[in-house]
Order: C-alpha cells, then structure tokens, then sequence
C-alpha cells in the first residue's frame, strides 16, 4: 500500500509540473504577441500624430483654409498644439523601466 502512494506522488507531481510550464509557456508567447503588437500600434500612433503635424505646419506656410482655420493667427495658435501632441505620443512609446 505504502508503494501505491508513493507512485501516485510521483505521477501526481510530474502531472502538476508538465501542466504548469504549460501554462507558463503560453502565458509567456501570449505576453510577448501583446507586447509587439502594443509597439506596432504605438508607432503607427506616433506616425499619425507627425503626418497631422506636418499637414497643419503645410496649411500655415501655405496659407490654406480649413477647419474654420481661415486667418493666420488661428493657425497659428493650432500649432502651439502639436508639438505637445507629438511629446505625449513620444512620451506614451517610451520602454518601460
């Protein structure tokens, strides 16, 4: 009887240990996608945010109305704007420490 249990231990523990670096294993590929897809968004965010800065600098130098944007002075003051647009977007893309 003492020689039963004592397999079953032994089966029991390596059961636990296989379905346990299973489960770690996925948990760790599962993490490691997020976290390159999470990069790929972020640089996608911060290519959005330069190409919107770029076209409203544009807008100013060319003097092109839109957006409501028809005097000078009002785009000018829309880009004040970007660049603190750009830092946040820069900033949010930052490696974690």
């Amino acid at each position: 009887m003492k020689l039963r249990w004592r397999l079953f231990a032994k089966y029991a523990v390596l059961i636990a240990a296989l379905v346990s670096l299973t489960l770690i294993a996925s948990g760790v590929t599962s993490i490691w996608f997020s976290y390159e897809e999470n990069q790929r968004q972020l640089v996608a965010l911060q290519r959005e945010k330069a190409i919107g800065a770029a076209a409203r600098i544009e807008q100013y130098v060319k003097k092109r109305d839109g957006f409501g944007l028809d005097t000078d002075t009002k785009r000018l003051v829309r880009l004040f704007f970007q660049p603190g647009l750009v830092a946040w977007a820069f900033w949010s893309t930052r490696p974690a420490k």
